[in-house]
């Protein structure tokens, strides 16, 4: 009952002040011609919301007299945008390739903006009053996208077949020389990353490759191939951390084995690559109840942990041949337990073999913004950023064991849960974790899902015997999320999203929204008979 507010045809707003009996020139806001068809406010008076006929949302900050965000709406693909004027974002999958910045002629989707604008929980956290620091980059001055090409050193041009427009390779080898060129305008190539069906070769970054004066730089590599195809995609990043259009190249190995053919698509209709039936899953599983400082111990995190364990080993052997196990427990869960499981991997996994890292326990954000797995001997859970950095396992260390780790196909599964919290820190908090493992999955093309914002385990749960993260897992691995007959890791995460939220509803009342991030390539994990 402050304003009387007005909406007009031509896209202007009008604040008339009710107690002074005058327009408040200082909200008198302009959306640029186009006509406004409705305008509400949340219950604190704060935020206005101004819906165009163009279908965007406008969020205004009342109280800083300021655009906050822009909402984007695809009712008929159900995607979305929110977007902040200084071109942070959040949005659908799909949407990020389809919704763009423009700057004169140039395009740049939001995708390719991921690292630098990236914010997840961008409304939500908005909204509960959250004040984001300036971003690195101005978005008015972003530097043209840098260029990428892959080439295939190896056979030159007699090995080169042409097939509806698509160039493949035919190889005898088993090994491919590959070259990326990268060229960044006016700018310098800060990293190239090169992709062996979905999955990351390594990370090269400044120092690692050739350099030129002139923007341009080229990394070399040897890859061993796969039987059958295999497809390699490069792209590269300028100092702004701008992605490139992604390129292309598929290299045919026909010496040897070919693996089978491939499962059928789930009617989710993304390709689901095969895993070769004489493949290894190796398997690392981690969970904490007892922490030395007993106030942190945890309920369920152990129980879920086991679970976890045993019905992967059960059915997974549907896929492939064998299981080799890593399960770290309570005292035995430090950094050093759980590196070392890493480094056997990394030194037993193939390329054809599944990785796949569970855990349970504790996760906190550290004062450097990098979400960190808490082992037993950290000994609480705030201002720890020194212990932290001694006896943690952060986000950025799971990140170079994915490289380091041949497997192509991994998955990480963290059911971290955070100390309870003011809601709008719980908020930042998630957001964080949820930038950390979503930079992770894109940088090396593995997949991650993580029990975002999940609290201690609470006795709601005791009837069920797990968290409620995992307890729809261990569901949907039993059968709950098969499709055509197969659990595959999309499928897995799809299930995921839609049922802890349902599981929480219905048994605390509270929403809990995990969060998935997948930049590899779709896999099976269980063939149901």
């Amino acid at each position: 009952e402050k304003y009387y507010v007005m909406g007009s045809g031509d896209g202007k707003l009008y604040f008339w002040d009710i107690a002074g009996n005058s327009f408040d020139l200082s909200l008198t806001m302009d959306i640029s011609n186009i006509a406004i068809e409705g305008i509400s406010f949340t219950r604190s008076g704060r935020f206005m919301f101004v819906n165009s006929q163009e279908n965007f949302i406008q969020v205004w900050d009342l109280q800083l007299r300021k655009l906050a965000a822009t909402l984007y709406p695809n009712t008929t693909t159900n995607d979305w945008a929110v977007i902040t004027p200084d071109g942070r974002f959040d949005a659908s999958q799909r949407a990020q390739s389809y919704m763009f910045y423009l700057r004169g002629l140039e395009i740049f989707p939001l995708s390719v903006l991921f690292e630098q604008f990236y914010t997840p929980d961008l409304l939500p956290r908005l909204l509960a009053g959250e004040v984001f620091p300036p971003v690195e980059v101005d978005i008015n001055s972003i530097r043209q996208a840098p260029t990428v090409e892959i080439k295939y050193q190896e056979g030159e041009k007699r090995n080169l077949e042409v097939a509806d427009d698509d160039e493949f390779i035919r190889n005898t080898s088993g090994v491919a020389q590959l070259v990326v060129n990268a060229y960044a305008k006016n700018d310098k190539i800060d990293e190239i990353r090169l992709f062996h069906n979905g999955k990351v070769v390594n990370l090269a970054t400044r120092g690692m490759f050739v350099e030129d004066n002139d923007g341009s730089d080229s990394k070399n590599y040897t890859v061993n191939l796969l039987p059958g195809k295999n497809v390699f995609r490069a792209l590269a990043l300028n100092s702004q951390r701008t992605e490139s259009e992604p390129k292309e190249l598929e290299v045919w190995y026909s010496q040897g084995n070919t693996p089978g053919p491939a499962p059928a698509p789930s009617a989710s209709s993304t390709p689901v690559d095969p895993v070769d039936k004489t493949a290894t899953l190796h398997l690392i599983v981690v969970g904490i109840n007892q922490y030395q400082n007993k106030e942190m111990s945890l309920n369920y995190a152990l129980a879920d942990a086991s679970a976890f364990k045993m019905e992967i080993e059960k059915d997974v052997k549907t896929v492939l041949s064998s299981v080799a196990t890593h399960f770290i427990t309570d005292g035995l869960a430090d950094k050093k337990g759980m590196e070392e499981a890493f480094r056997k991997v990394s030194q037993q996994a193939k390329p054809l073999d599944v990785m796949v890292f569970y855990y349970a326990g504790h996760g906190v954000i550290g004062k450097d913004k990098e979400f960190y797995l808490v082992p037993v001997d950290v000994s609480n859970l705030k201002n720890v950023q020194e212990e932290l950095q001694v006896k943690g396992f952060p986000s950025a260390l799971l990140r170079q064991y994915a490289v380091d780790i041949p497997a192509q196909k991994q998955l990480f599964i963290i059911d971290a849960c955070q100390s309870a919290g003011a809601f709008e820190s719980m908020l930042s908090e998630n957001g964080d974790q949820q930038k950390s493992i979503a930079l992770a999955a894109r940088s090396t093309g593995t997949h991650w899902m993580a029990a975002s914002g999940a609290q201690q385990y609470a006795n709601e749960f005791s009837q069920l015997g797990h968290g409620a993260f995992t307890y729809v897992m261990l569901q949907a691995l039993k059968g709950s999320a098969a499709v055509d007959k197969m659990i595959t890791v999309n499928g897995l995460k799809g299930y995921i999203e839609q049922g802890v939220p349902e599981l929480m509803k219905k048994y605390s009342g509270t929403m809990q929204y995990p969060a998935s991030y997948g930049f590899g390539n779709d896999f099976p994990l269980e063939i149901l008979k």
